[in-house]
């Protein structure tokens, strides 16, 4: 009689079966992961941003002037806060979205407090989070 050789259908169904645990595993990771990215994506997209309105504070601008320079549709500012909302897309609809907002000091030596909030996320775990807390 001869041997056979190749394997059994237990076999390569066990194979299956491993494969879909590991996909189980891997997607949610990398779906964390991928969510994480467009957040640092729009937050950078904004850090140009940040800059010009520092600089107009500093120039002694309040109010509206503090977004000269800025993006149309990126910046708004009233004489005490400036909002900043990016998002990780140029066309198309963006699924993530984040915010900062600018507290202004009351003269023009102070320090601009800046808060980073997640408004749209397409991870529900990171939507409302502060940006520094996203592990």
């Amino acid at each position: 009689m001869k041997k056979q050789q190749g394997f059994t259908l237990i076999e390569l169904m066990i194979v299956v079966a491993i494969i879909a645990i590991l996909a189980a595993i891997a997607l949610p990771v990398y779906r964390d992961y991928t969510s994480k990215a467009k957040i640092a994506n729009a937050v950078a997209s904004l850090a140009g941003e940040k800059i010009k309105v520092g600089e107009n504070f500093g120039a002694g601008k309040s109010g509206t002037p503090l977004c000269d320079g800025a993006l149309t549709g990126v910046c708004t500012a009233t004489t005490t806060a400036v909002t900043l909302k990016g998002d990780n897309q140029t066309t198309g609809t963006a699924d993530t979205t984040v915010t900062i907002v600018a507290t202004l000091p009351t003269d023009s030596t102070g320090q601009i407090t800046w808060v980073c909030t997640v408004t749209k996320s397409p991870t529900a775990r990171y939507k409302d989070r502060n940006c520094d807390n996203l592990g």
